[in-house]
């Protein structure tokens, strides 16, 4: 009789997040720079520059914005500063960044959708060309920090060397799922009057729904158990291959988990 060691994630604790949160603003997930053009002449020129990952700042003659329909999603999950509780003995706690992507529309008080123009160079000047984009890409984060059991440290340390893995880990890892929707979108003034020399402008935020498990894992050794046999001759499979599959029993562990 002959046994391996295998390392497992086993499961500690688990719960559930279902918010509700206005966040923003949102901020330019574009990896260009962009330039709002409006067909409004009432409206003006709005000069301002929007940058990569810097907060959407919209016309303040602007309307309305829209999230296009079906774009809304989790982009990303980090899970951050995973710490025993100081709190509570054997509980630990992690920071949750959840990060969102979907694209926006902008209208003027006409209902005329704003053209957005991207170009590399701050400087230029739009072209007839450049203009090819009726939607901007944005993104907004929202962060949380959980807390959950993840048990005594055993008294035996297993260290183990996966490819990816951490050398030494002990710790216990977060896994987190998530789906999100948008449930409202408005348009707030922003702060600073947009600095003393700038336009007044608008920033864009998103009231969103949350739903995610997040769950609490331990690394832990498990032994498999296994007879030593000789190995037999491989057998080719029948004509009717019908007939071969007849003889395999069902696999009711499979279907009809305990």
């Amino acid at each position: 009789m002959n046994a391996d060691n295998f390392s497992i994630w086993m499961l500690q604790d688990s719960c559930r997040l279902k918010l509700c949160e206005e966040l923003g603003p949102a901020v330019s997930k574009e990896s260009c720079k962009c330039l709002f053009l409006t067909a409004d002449s009432g409206c003006g020129q709005f000069g301002r520059i929007l940058l990569p990952d810097h907060p959407v700042a919209v016309p303040i003659c602007t309307s309305r914005a829209e999230i296009r329909k079906g774009s809304f999603h989790v982009s990303r999950i980090e899970v951050l500063n995973t710490l025993p509780s100081p709190l509570c003995q054997g509980y630990w706690q992690a920071e949750l960044l959840f990060s969102f992507e979907f694209f926006l529309q902008f209208f003027d008080f006409n209902g005329k959708p704003f053209k957005i123009v991207c170009f590399s160079n701050a400087f230029d000047e739009p072209k007839p060309h450049q203009i090819e984009k009726m939607y901007l890409q944005a993104g907004i984060q929202y962060r949380r920090t959980v807390m959950l059991y993840g048990g005594k440290e055993p008294p035996i340390r297993i260290f183990t060397a996966p490819m990816g893995a951490r050398f030494g880990e002990k710790s216990p890892r977060f896994a987190v799922e998530a789906a999100a929707l948008p449930l409202r979108l408005r348009l707030k003034p922003a702060c600073c009057a947009c600095g003393a020399y700038e336009e007044p402008c608008l920033h864009v935020y998103v009231t969103a729904g949350l739903l995610s498990s997040v769950r609490l894992l331990r690394s832990t050794c498990c032994r498999l158990s296994y007879k030593c046999t000789v190995p037999r001759t491989c057998s080719s499979l029948p004509a009717d291959s019908c007939a071969y599959f007849r003889k395999i029993e069902f696999p009711r562990a499979d279907f009809y988990p305990k």
